[in-house]
């Protein structure tokens, strides 16, 4: 009897969207409001970002790809983060090499980020 075909994670998903093999350390630096004091964010499979939107700008990319977006809408803001692990409980306790906790200060920002009205 043949063995059991098991779907991949995010079966459907195009492929050109997902990559389960993408475990990358991002680079962090456009975007002062949501990226100061954080060394790094980490990504365990991901979407890679894109936006029509002209007011979008990248807060962090895995070069040549967009990871986080910022993106202003009316007199709201939003972001986008091309990874659902920065929700995870062991990101958010995770210790750079300073001792400080780089997704939870990410956290701090962004919520005082969207939280002010342009």
């Amino acid at each position: 009897m043949p063995a059991a075909s098991v779907p991949a994670p995010h079966a459907g998903v195009p492929p050109w969207a997902w990559d389960a093999a993408l475990v990358a350390l991002v680079v962090i630096a456009y975007l002062p409001a949501l990226t100061n004091g954080v060394s790094s964010l980490l990504l365990y499979g991901a979407f890679r970002l894109a936006s029509a939107n002209e007011n979008a700008t990248a807060f962090a990319t895995l070069p040549p790809d967009r990871m986080g977006l910022a993106i202003t809408h009316g007199a709201g803001r939003v972001i986008v983060w091309g990874d659902d692990w920065i929700l995870s409980d062991q990101e958010l306790l995770r210790k750079d090499k300073a001792g400080s906790l780089p997704t939870s200060v990410f956290w701090t920002n962004a919520l005082g980020w969207v939280s002010q009205r342009d």
